[in-house]
């Protein structure tokens, strides 16, 4: 797949149907626009340009809607049929979006920064958030974990974590008197 004047290929994600993905890409140094990259055939804009198009966004269960993040950061759901976007509230700084919910009404989301890792489902008509599912592993301790991808019905993940190691020494009478 390319993008259009064959520029970096952008994040990209599966549309339900499994025959197209979605990103979000700037053409000609324009603001970024949705497009649609069908497995075979050209891309096409789904939307017109619009600066708050920051990333390429995560299509609903359905395929109706796609969940995108706006320059300033601010989340927000934009029908791939055309018309306005809605914002998202109740997802707070520094929270990742993880996967919709089976049935659309609501997200997954973690904050990668705490341990154990718990997850939450925020549902997206009231803001109200339930746990969801705890992700926990000695192997977790002293690593980020910055990305958690789950199969459709939740039961089943796979993540990516980062681990940094370093030493620490103790140097007795170094510089001293």
């Amino acid at each position: 797949l390319g993008t259009p004047e064959s520029q970096p290929l952008p994040p990209l994600s599966w549309r339900p149907d499994g025959r197209s993905l979605l990103s979000a890409a700037p053409q000609g140094g324009r603001p970024p626009r949705l497009w649609l990259h069908p497995v075979s055939g050209p891309p096409r804009p789904l939307t017109e340009e619009s600066p708050a198009l920051a990333t390429g966004g995560l299509p609903s269960p359905d395929g109706t809607r796609i969940l995108c993040r706006g320059t300033a950061g601010d989340w927000e759901l934009r029908p791939l049929a055309g018309g306005p976007s809605r914002p998202v509230t109740g997802l707070r700084d520094g929270e990742k979006v993880i996967s919709w919910t089976l049935d659309g009404k609501g997200l997954v989301i973690f904050r990668p920064s705490t341990l154990p890792l718990a997850s939450e489902r925020l549902t997206l008509a009231t803001g109200q958030r339930t746990p969801f599912r705890t992700f926990s592993s000695r192997a977790f301790i002293g690593a980020y974990v910055n990305r958690i991808q789950l199969t459709p019905d939740g039961r089943s993940y796979a993540l990516r974590a980062v681990l940094e190691r370093s030493n620490l020494y103790l140097l007795d009478g170094v510089g001293g008197k």
